[in-house]
């Protein structure tokens, strides 16, 4: 089985990819930045690596020593992702000189893989179907239907810079749609305000977002098992000629109905009263209100997904919301 490192280990989606990795066999080793987070790890039986994006020493030494078959940058966040793709492929290059200098056939030699995350949003604000296979704009004139939500706007970009890595590296990137189950604190924005409303007692409550937008969604765990498709696949692809994106979507919901979904579950009976996030600068905001139409059959015919949480995020809001709310507490 690979032996995969994980960037973003302690995160919500980094947590659940740990745990399925787990379940299926892998060896599993998680970037910490602290000690107290290592610690977490361990319980989790995940090897642990002192270190981060930014001081590169310990993971690239594990890389090497290991050694490690794929890295996972689960993190999702824009500080060090350039960092981390350059150190990889600078990694990548050492693996292959090493092969060559030991007259290792290039039909046999295994390149480090490496699996991206960007996210859905990259398709822009639209109502119209999008495909993992339409291309998204990376500078230059658009070449995409739409630009991406502003607030990942640098990841078309960095999807580019890792497809075209390929020379050293065995690639791919993963998409996930916005992402609901367990504690996930990224939901807080537009459902913390209705908690807040519940303890007060109030009939009414501000948030803001979009009723009439339409988000692509999926369960983190569901997610989780996409990329332990792609660990298992990655480098299968690289000799196929595969284009090997993938969104991952199991569900596409009005935010509308969820909130008010999750209110009842929380016992709120006021209004909801939505704020245009399109008129402020917050652009977390606006991505939240930002309508993706995806299509992950692709996910499901080539990777073997196989998504189980497929009754969306509104219909078990008793469920995920309740998890919610004691994440919260």
């Amino acid at each position: 089985m690979p032996k995969v490192l994980v960037i973003g280990a302690t995160g919500n989606l980094g947590g659940a990819l740990c745990s399925a990795l787990l379940r299926s066999g892998h060896t599993v080793y998680g970037l910490a930045r602290n000690a107290a987070k290592a610690k977490t790890l361990s319980t989790q039986e995940v090897l642990p690596i002192l270190g981060s994006v930014q001081d590169s020493q310990a993971y690239l030494s594990l890389i090497s020593s290991a050694p490690i078959d794929v890295v996972v940058d689960a993190s999702g966040a824009a500080d060090g992702s350039n960092q981390l793709l350059s150190d990889l492929k600078s990694a990548g290059q050492a693996r292959l000189e090493t092969a060559k200098k030991n007259n290792l056939p290039l039909n046999s030699f295994q390149k480090l893989g490496f699996i991206y995350t960007s996210g859905m949003w990259v398709h822009g604000n639209s109502l119209e179907q999008v495909s993992d296979l339409d291309p998204v704009s990376a500078g230059g004139p658009p070449i995409s239907k739409l630009p991406a939500a502003t607030i990942v706007g640098w990841r078309p970009q960095l999807e580019h810079d890792v497809l075209a890595s390929t020379d050293v590296l065995d690639v791919g990137v993963l998409r996930p749609s916005l992402m609901y189950g367990k504690t996930s604190s990224v939901w807080a924005m537009l459902l913390a305000p209705i908690l807040e409303a519940v303890q007060k007692k109030e009939n009414s409550v501000e948030v803001l977002f979009d009723p009439g937008c339409m988000q692509p969604l999926a369960h983190v765990e569901d997610v989780a098992e996409a990329y332990v498709k792609m660990v298992e696949k990655v480098h299968v692809f690289a000799q196929s000629g595969v284009s090997p994106v993938f969104d991952l979507q199991t569900s596409w919901e009005n935010m509308g109905v969820v909130l008010n979904a999750f209110a009842r579950s929380v016992g709120f009976n006021g209004e909801i009263k939505p704020q245009d996030p399109f008129k402020t600068e917050n652009v977390f905001a606006q991505a939240m209100s930002t309508s993706v139409k995806g299509d992950s059959r692709r996910a499901r015919q080539l990777l073997g997904w196989d998504p189980k949480r497929l009754e969306g995020f509104a219909a078990k809001m008793e469920v995920y919301g309740g998890a919610f709310k004691a994440g919260m507490s």
